[in-house]
């Protein structure tokens, strides 16, 4: 897997963004945004900062586009691997928290 770290975009980069975006927020702005080059979180910022789309909102938007659907098994068993790795650490820490067992 290849993982880029978020950075600004470009000035030329935003300039595309917001021309695919100029006509709203849909499967094809969104799948052109991926071809460009942008990550599911720089898509998320986009919206927010182009649209003035709340981020949990964005999230969701790009998290089930079909622009993304390939993604979604690999993202939901990763953040699930992840709630679990931290429910086991923090309750090791502390015992006043619940015992949750997430499958």
């Amino acid at each position: 897997m290849n993982i880029r770290p978020v950075k600004p975009m470009s000035p030329e980069l935003a300039s595309e963004v917001e021309q695919i975006l100029r006509d709203g927020v849909t499967d094809s702005s969104l799948q052109a945004m991926r071809h460009l080059g942008l990550n599911k979180i720089d898509c998320i910022k986009a919206l927010r900062d182009l649209k003035q789309i709340p981020v949990s909102e964005g999230k969701e938007l790009v998290d089930l586009s079909p622009a993304w659907a390939d993604r979604r098994e690999f993202d939901e068993a990763f953040h699930t691997m992840v709630e679990k790795v931290a429910r086991e650490e923090f309750q090791d820490h502390d015992a006043s928290l619940p015992r949750v067992h997430v499958a």
